[in-house]
């Protein structure tokens, strides 16, 4: 069901005990700024920057990351029309399903009293469905109701001191999607206990970037990326006419700009990587994934990487938080029951590091590793505070 080529532990990067925070690592920046690494050009900014290889190139701030529009066309009227569409789609998204965003609606449902039913936007309603849905398939691996796990492990972080047997089992017990009570006749949500909360921070961004390559269609786009923090959605062919490329990061060495695992070439579909070397907790000097097992509520530490190749960016967003957490034997057996997606997974085992291809994904690497459109990074678990 896939293969594995051992490869070399680094003796990883060294924390502070003085510093108990829950932070990014500054190569994060570095990596989203640059997330076009040899076909893009010019300076990012509110209006596009020409390139001479027929195409514009966008870039802007939402969902709290950097998003870039790569727009395969000569006309500049084409591709600002074309931006603005997808700018205003990727708004939308956020303004409805930011939980920082006490207005909207997972904000007002997450400061909503227990049980009381919350009239909520058909989008908004859709990805909780979809949500509740992808936690049944991956059993339990992907949740949206886990975020009582991460307040507590921030909290930890803050204290510099690990959680306690009883605060994770009084976090756990407020976890379950069985207890986000949707109906879809009436399009309203409601969560049953006091203390739950709901984060789409896995599967949003993925939403939104289908919406936005949609909205880039209707436009008369036929070719161009949508990339939301590495949330990435690849339309139709680049100007030469072959598939986009996609860099994926080696997560021993994710701040060598330039060095990849691999390079993904596709057209029409959606690219999610998840990675645990970008953001963490830091407790005690350790360093600790910002992934959560909602299962265990502990830190998935084992799969440093995963990159899911899908036909739609929901899919893809939510199965590399699943691979994650369900770790690399599961995560293909996972891969494999889903049509048209294809992974590859990084397991930290016994001192080395191991990579796990689904039975398909070969056919989505190219020959030369090096030209690139994007990179594909853990850098994609931010939308306003973080994916887990």
């Amino acid at each position: 069901m896939g293969s594995h080529i051992k490869r070399r532990i680094g003796d990883g990067l060294k924390g502070s005990a003085s510093r108990p925070v829950w932070r990014y690592s500054i190569s994060l920046a570095v990596a989203l700024i640059s997330f076009a690494v040899l076909m893009s050009c010019g300076r990012s900014g509110k209006r596009p920057v020409a390139c001479d290889d027929g195409k514009y190139i966008f870039r802007f701030v939402v969902m709290g990351t950097e998003a870039e529009l790569t727009i395969a066309t000569t006309d500049r009227d084409e591709a600002q029309r074309a931006a603005d569409a997808a700018r205003q789609a990727l708004d939308r998204v956020n303004g409805l399903m930011s939980d920082y965003n006490p207005a909207s609606d997972i904000g007002r449902l997450n400061r909503s009293e227990p049980g009381k039913a919350l009239a909520i936007d058909r989008a908004t309603f859709d990805v909780l469905k979809n949500s509740v849905s992808f936690t049944a398939r991956t059993d339990n691996a992907f949740d949206i109701t886990y975020t009582p796990l991460r307040r507590l492990w921030r909290k930890c972080a803050e204290r510099g001191s690990l959680p306690d047997e009883a605060e994770l089992a009084a976090a756990r017990a407020l976890i379950g999607t069985d207890k986000l009570l949707l109906d879809e006749t009436a399009c309203t949500a409601a969560l049953a206990a006091a203390g739950m909360e709901i984060d789409l921070g896995g599967i949003a961004k993925g939403y939104g970037v289908d919406l936005a390559a949609d909205a880039m269609r209707r436009c008369g786009i036929k070719g161009g990326i949508v990339n939301v923090g590495g949330n990435m959605r690849l339309i139709g062919a680049n100007p030469s006419g072959a598939g986009w490329r996609v860099g994926v990061l080696d997560p021993e060495r994710p701040d060598e700009q330039g060095h990849f695992l691999t390079t993904i070439e596709a057209r029409d579909a959606a690219v999610s990587t998840s990675g645990n070397y970008h953001r963490f907790f830091e407790i005690g000097g350790r360093r600790y994934s910002h992934i959560i097992d909602p299962r265990t509520g502990r830190p998935a530490d084992n799969v440093p990487s995963a990159t899911v190749i899908a036909p739609d960016g929901m899919t893809a967003d939510a199965l590399s938080t699943a691979i994650s957490v369900a770790g690399a034997k599961k995560g293909l057996e996972l891969v494999e029951s889903f049509d048209g997606v294809e992974a590859l997974i990084i397991e930290k085992s016994e001192g080395t590091m191991k990579e796990y291809r689904s039975s398909g994904f070969a056919k989505f690497e190219a020959a030369e590793k090096k030209t690139l459109a994007h990179q594909a990074d853990g850098g994609n678990e931010n939308m306003s505070g973080g994916k887990r």
